[in-house]
């Protein structure tokens, strides 16, 4: 019982001889003081000195502007297939910044594909005005629900 408190002493002597080596091989500090109270060595300790943070200037930001999106002005309804059920599709149309219609893609199909061509084809006739931001005229994509029905 007395040998291991005895090596248990040694082991945390040595322990501690170790650490505070370690400590002291860190720290060691030349003996230059620099005008900000920093000394200056391996590694840099600061002075404990209350320091005031000074919040920085406000960055002067320019007003983003609203995006008022596309008006439609002229709209041509598709024509309805003959032979053909009912169906609702999503088109969406790409509006340049002339207000025409640059691309249109199927969101969501109908599951009838003429129905789906002949929606993309009076979608291209339609006449738009197009989106702005200030003065600014923007291209930008418009959605169009389409519901064919039996009368």
């Amino acid at each position: 019982m007395q040998k291991t408190n005895v090596f248990f002493r040694i082991d945390v002597a040595l322990f501690m001889v170790v650490i505070l080596s370690l400590f002291a091989w860190q720290v060691k500090m030349a003996p230059v003081k620099s005008a900000s109270n920093v000394y200056i060595g391996e590694s840099v300790l600061v002075t404990p000195q209350v320091k005031t943070m000074v919040p920085a200037a406000p960055v002067a930001m320019t007003p983003v502007l609203p995006i008022m999106p596309p008006k439609v002005l002229s709209a041509v309804y598709p024509d309805y297939p003959s032979n053909t059920e009912a169906g609702n599709l999503i088109l969406q149309a790409l509006v340049n910044a002339s207000g025409a219609v640059e691309q249109v893609k199927i969101k969501t199909g109908s599951g009838v594909e003429t129905l789906d061509q002949s929606a993309i084809t009076a979608l291209y006739k339609w006449k738009f005005s197009p989106a702005m931001q200030g003065s600014a005229s923007l291209a930008s994509w418009y959605e169009v629900p389409v519901k064919f029905a039996l009368k």
